[in-house]
């Protein structure tokens, strides 16, 4: 129901040979299911999509592991509309190259036209991924920030169908051990996120107990993806 195009050029040089070899642009959606994490591998790819496509490429493993930004150019700003890899940060060094003036502006939506008039107003997504529970895996999602927060969830108890992805660094009792899922850095947890959701539904686990980190630019992205799939 926009009167928007997106537009985007791949990074990965296969993609680019194929589009070359085509001499055209494509229109295609992603790899994935609506509502379902993105592949980030040849194997998630084909667990997603076998059978429901003629044929699918192998380029090797994302490098990111997140969508990519979606942005657009309106009332001399550049809307952020899904976050994604590129941060905020990289897009306002890029702009102040192009226009010292141009703002970036983090979770507003243009005008879908002229005449005004937002997407919500619409009743429309701003762009895709953004509208409801999403990129989600089949297990119950749940957040912490804190380890205060974290103990509470525990006091619920712990089993075999429950995961917790925990910084390196953080303590847990011997006996949750096995239960743990540690990640590194924050670009760790970017690149390893729709695995470890992947990993999760096939092992059938019920519920995954996920850090939430500080609210930063350079985690803007990744906080949008844990909260969208924690809601029910």
């Amino acid at each position: 129901g926009h009167d928007t195009l997106g537009l985007r050029i791949p990074r990965h040089p296969a993609a680019l040979e194929l589009i070359e070899a085509l001499g055209a642009g494509v229109a295609a959606p992603s790899a994935n299911r609506s509502g379902r994490p993105s592949p980030t591998d040849f194997s998630m790819a084909i667990a997603e999509m076998e059978g429901r496509v003629a044929a699918i490429m192998d380029g090797g493993p994302s490098r990111k592991g997140l969508e990519s930004t979606i942005v657009r150019h309106a009332r001399e700003a550049l809307y952020i509309l899904r976050p994604g890899s590129i941060t905020p940060d990289q897009l306002a060094e890029c702009a102040a190259e192009v226009d010292p003036e141009l703002q970036i502006i983090v979770g507003g939506t243009p005008a879908l036209t002229g005449e005004g008039g937002t997407a919500e107003e619409a009743g429309l997504p701003a762009s895709p991924g953004t509208r409801y529970r999403h990129y989600a895996p089949s297990a119950r999602i749940r957040l912490f920030i804190n380890s205060d927060e974290l103990d509470l969830l525990l006091a619920e108890g712990t089993g075999p169908e429950r995961e917790i992805i925990l910084p390196e660094g953080w303590n847990l009792p011997g006996s949750l051990a096995s239960d743990v899922i540690r990640i590194g850095s924050l670009e760790d947890y970017a690149h390893r996120l729709y695995r470890i959701f992947a990993d999760a539904d096939r092992r059938k686990v019920a519920e995954l107990l996920c850090w939430l980190p500080a609210e930063s630019t350079a985690t803007h992205a990744l906080r949008d993806r844990l909260v969208r799939a924690a809601r029910g």
